[in-house]
């Protein structure tokens, strides 16, 4: 009865217009199927049956006079279209990658729901030299098993004036160092981008972060795994690495980040901060009419990240505190000035 189900439901998937039950009988006859007039209605109900349990509602619609159409599927019009945008807007994903989940989206939106959609036309990139799900899938399934990786990881040199892509040699194996030997903590995303968080043996203090887009000819390896559950094992730092949240997890002391800025940025502070922070009016330092605020957050960790999120706002944005990231800040926009005055 599987393959019957599969090949109504295909069929109604792919029509635009209504199709009678004689129809739909005469149409599978004609490609093989051996299949009456009652088992027609028992497999349409039988999809429906599944679709309400998986989906929350029955797909297949029955017209009076007309027959049965699928109008909008499993999922509605937006939600299919945020499913496509999300795919071809990830910017780790090569566009083999992308074709493939989007193709695989598109097998549960039917003929009528497909010409309201805007589909991208993904050109083949013979540069391609990685997929960010394969690298994904490999990584999940040795964290499960608690396997070590085995990588080449992203460098760049310039050949004719152009960036080339070649590999690092401050690997830890291979003849050249030209490889990664790692245990694989977890995976999370930041600022749009997968990393890896790794044990690694050159840096046995703190969990190192690559990034999966970055890693190529990725295997599983036969070294030594390093058991993320031997707490005797591990320095206390190392404890603190682990702990660290998705949003926090690059190196960096916690600081209490003293800041004011202008009102149009609310929705930017928010975003990064969080909505639990509080915010309070103050006196503007410009001449503009724009309400000014301020906000402490604590544990907010200090490094690069931090000081270009601030820095590309900006005279909208200054630091109160702590003293160190106002001169860290204050010392690399000098920096950057002198390179103008020359």
């Amino acid at each position: 009865m599987g393959e019957k189900m599969w090949a109504v439901f295909s069929l109604l998937m792919n029509s635009e217009e209504c199709i009678s039950a004689e129809d739909i009988q005469r149409q599978l006859e004609e490609k093989g199927y051996d299949i009456g007039l009652k088992a027609v209605y028992a497999v349409i109900k039988q999809i429906n049956a599944f679709t309400s349990l998986m989906f929350g509602k029955e797909i297949i619609k029955a017209v009076r006079r007309f027959g049965y159409i699928i109008e909008t599927g499993c999922f509605d019009e937006a939600q299919i279209q945020l499913l496509i945008d999300m795919v071809n807007y990830r910017q780790d994903l090569s566009s083999a990658d992308k074709r493939e989940l989007i193709d695989k989206l598109l097998k549960f939106s039917p003929a009528k729901q497909k010409n309201y959609l805007i589909i991208p036309e993904l050109e083949d990139d013979e540069d391609e030299v990685y997929s960010l799900r394969e690298n994904l899938k490999k990584i999940t399934n040795a964290i499960r098993n608690k396997k070590d990786i085995r990588f080449q990881y992203v460098d760049y040199t310039i050949q004719d004036d152009h960036p080339i892509e070649t590999h690092s040699t401050k690997g830890n194996a291979g003849l050249n160092h030209e490889f990664y030997n790692v245990s694989p903590y977890n995976t999370v995303i930041v600022d749009g981008h997968y990393y890896l968080r790794a044990y690694y043996n050159k840096h046995k203090d703190s969990l190192t972060t690559f990034r999966i887009d970055r890693i190529r000819e990725l295997d599983y390896s036969r070294t030594y795994y390093f058991d993320f559950d031997d707490e005797d094992r591990m320095s206390e730092s190392l404890k603190q690495s682990l702990a660290k949240s998705m949003n926090s997890f690059f190196d960096g002391d916690e600081i209490t980040l003293h800041i004011k800025f202008d009102g149009v940025l609310i929705r930017e502070v928010v975003s990064r901060l969080g909505k639990d922070i509080t915010i309070n009016k103050t006196i503007s330092p410009t001449e503009n009419d724009h309400q000014w605020y301020e906000t402490r957050v604590e544990g907010i960790i200090f490094n690069t990240g931090l000081m270009n999120w601030i820095r590309q706002f900006g005279s909208m944005i200054i630091v109160v505190g702590p003293e160190k990231l106002k001169k860290a800040i204050t010392d690399g926009l000098e920096e950057n000035l002198s390179y103008y005055k020359k």
